[in-house]
């Protein structure tokens, strides 16, 4: 489908929407990211092909246009209009960049990393108020699961995905089974008829996977899950958090609706006096960057001349929490732990204003200096996990082991196999099939470690600093030939060499050694002569089994375990 040019009835005045990338695909349409110009402010355009459709398919995706209109709330997702263009509806609603609570939660999940209680909580009451605010409307949500809860980039949750919400009278209970059985009440996997106390059930599940990062009820197949439902059979919720808490989830997941509590009552009654008794709680034992409404990371820019130096802190959105913060002589990027992206350049790099890229790392748009953190919204969704800059190129990957580049061709560091620029962040088509697990980023080349063990290198090739046996520039990712036996643990990138670190505390270097930076301090030894420039990984071996170590310009810091 071509860009969608709303017309005068639309009251788009004139405006443009410029296609950013699809961010989701359902049954019944497709949701595009669109840049409204000139304003530059970024929606979401669900596409209906309702011609396509059956009547019943109608009905439903009509439907959310009349739900979505019905709510205004800051924890709805906003309604910007609808409108009909050759067969196709088209309903224009806010954009939230920090994707879902599902994303957020798989990330916490695979880091072993739980919510703290007042984390939780928080985030709760606003889906809470949500639906709080859909049900004075008579209007029952029948999906609600932590895919359709979105977050901005501020973490303001953002319910949305009303396709299958009813609108109800005064005295009529919905029948119709509907909705994504995991978070189906007890009532609907009987066949009887339910209401709003339906979306609490829906509530207490989600509540669930906020307290323990995984689902209230699975199983092996739908009967057994729809046993598992009625019967409210599951496990426990972590006993970290306090018995008040566990409790509003007892009282939640209640197979009987009439002893569920309304969302009015939850709001107003039972999470107050919750919330106010974590945000008395520490809870150092979960300091996570993301647990409290004044948690954040703060960033801080040194620039000295001389005797002066000034120090200016980044300004980052209010609260966010970085997970990883890669610096290079062009610009910054920085990962939160909600997955989201920004980027900035370097004031001044090398004292010379102007002197960096043609164009904004991962902003898609040429040159506009961006001395202030610009969020990289073509990554939003994506599940970016690891960041990394070089000089003027930025590379990102994903928690499936994707990865993503863009900036400067010219080094060949982009691994497209050309020197081609790349201004919006591009797969690195070899890399598809290699489920990456780590990542190292210099100046002018970049090292990625493979889930299978194999290390790929690909960028400038001068002083063998790849590995690769020679000095020649590789534009797409090469096998790197490491001894046998050796199993990588870590990789690490200079400014013209690299280094792996293996999981026998074994170090392995290649690249320019020309200062000598390379070579082993005292208690290392070589198992061959390390040249001037090491084409080939040389392996080191020590009487200390090595952690870590980092690069400088003239010498190469080790770090052992004791």
């Amino acid at each position: 489908m071509d860009d969608p040019q709303p017309d005068a009835a639309a009251g788009a005045g004139g405006t443009r929407y410029v296609k950013v990338r699809t961010v989701g695909k359902g049954a019944f349409g497709t949701a595009v990211l669109y840049r409204k110009e000139p304003e530059g402010a970024l929606v979401v355009i669900k596409q209906v092909a309702v011609l396509e459709l059956s009547a019943a398919e109608r009905v439903r995706a009509l439907n959310e246009a009349r739900v979505l209109a019905l709510l205004s709330h800051r924890n709805v997702v906003r309604y910007l209009g609808s409108w009909e263009r050759d067969g196709c509806l088209l309903l224009e609603m806010e954009f939230a960049g920090g994707g879902t609570l599902a994303q957020l939660l798989a990330a916490r999940a695979a880091r072993s990393a739980p919510l703290s209680e007042r984390r939780a909580l928080s985030l709760f009451g606003q889906v809470v108020a949500a639906i709080r605010h859909m049900h004075a409307h008579s209007v029952l949500h029948r999906d609600l699961k932590t895919e359709n809860i979105f977050l901005t980039k501020d973490n303001v949750v953002k319910v949305g995905d009303f396709g299958i919400s009813k609108v109800m009278g005064t005295q009529v209970q919905a029948e119709t089974v509907l909705g994504t059985p995991y978070y189906l009440s007890p009532e609907m996997c009987e066949g009887l008829q339910y209401d709003q106390k339906s979306d609490v059930w829906a509530l207490g599940c989600v509540l669930y996977e906020l307290l323990a990062l995984r689902r209230a009820f699975s199983a092996p197949s739908l009967p057994a899950l729809v046993r598992k439902i009625v019967s409210a059979d599951y496990a426990p919720p972590p006993p970290r958090y306090s018995a008040g808490t566990r409790g509003l989830l007892s009282s939640l997941l209640q197979t009987d609706p009439g002893v569920r509590p309304s969302a009015n009552t939850i709001e107003d009654q039972l999470l107050p006096p919750l919330q106010a008794a974590a945000n008395l709680t520490s809870d150092a034992d979960s300091l996570d960057g993301t647990q409290g409404p004044c948690a954040r990371s703060v960033v801080l820019e040194l620039r000295a001349s001389g005797r002066l130096v000034s120090v200016t802190p980044v300004a980052l959105p209010a609260r966010a929490a970085l997970r990883e913060l890669a610096v290079s002589r062009t610009h910054c990027v920085a990962l939160t732990q909600e997955q989201v992206v920004f980027t900035w350049d370097v004031v001044d790099w090398r004292g010379r204003p102007g002197q960096g890229p043609d164009f904004n790392v991962g902003l898609e748009s040429w040159r506009k200096p961006q001395h202030q953190p610009q969020c990289v919204d073509a990554l939003t969704g994506l599940g970016i996990t690891r960041v990394g800059a070089g000089d003027g190129f930025s590379v990102f990957a994903s928690d499936s082991g994707a990865v993503l580049t863009c900036g400067d061709g010219a080094e060949g560091c982009l691994g497209h196999g050309d020197y081609s620029h790349c201004v919006r962040p591009r797969l690195v088509e070899k890399l598809l099939a290699a489920d990456v697990v780590a990542l190292a980023v210099g100046p002018a080349h970049v090292l990625a470690l493979g889930g299978d063990g194999c290390l790929h290198a690909w960028g400038r090739g001068r002083h063998g600093r790849l590995g690769l046996g020679h000095q020649h520039d590789a534009l797409v990712p090469e096998a790197v030939p490491l001894p046998p036996g050796v199993v990588v643990r870590s990789v690490h990138a200079g400014p013209d060499c690299s280094a792996v670190v293996s999981t026998a505390g074994e170090l392995l270097l290649a690249g320019d050694n020309a200062s000598g930076k390379l070579s082993p301090p005292k208690g290392l030894r070589l198992r061959s002569r390390l040249p001037v420039s090491a084409r080939l990984p040389v392996q080191l071996t020590s009487k200390f089994s090595i952690k870590t170590q980092k690069f400088s310009g003239l010498e190469t810091p080790v770090l052992t375990r004791s």
